[in-house]
């Protein structure tokens, strides 16, 4: 595929939409390392694993925490810019009639 080339029904090229596909699926996979985390800090508290639920509970956890936080921040700025170029005039009539843009 060339570098310009759009995907048919959006107007957005196709490496628009591999990295939107990309932080959406690094956002869920984070968010499911997040619980899972979550999940083992419960065990080494109750296991009596003092030393493991600490590292999880102010270091492993809070930097999870912040990568996510990262990650949604660039997927609502992607969103905002996708937005942009779809809400302009050309582009939406250039859409409906199918029209190279």
């Amino acid at each position: 595929m060339s570098e310009g080339y759009k995907r048919p029904g959006t107007g957005l090229p196709y490496s628009s939409l591999t990295s939107e596909r990309a932080r959406v699926k690094a956002i869920g996979e984070a968010k499911v390392k997040l619980q899972q985390l979550l999940i083992d800090k419960t065990a080494a508290f109750h296991g009596g694993d003092e030393s493991r639920a600490a590292d999880l509970q102010y270091y492993t956890i809070p930097n999870l925490e912040a990568r996510i936080k990262t990650l949604e921040n660039e997927q609502t700025a992607a969103d905002a810019n996708n937005q942009s170029y779809l809400g302009s005039t050309e582009v939406r009539i250039a859409l409906y009639w199918n029209v190279p843009t």
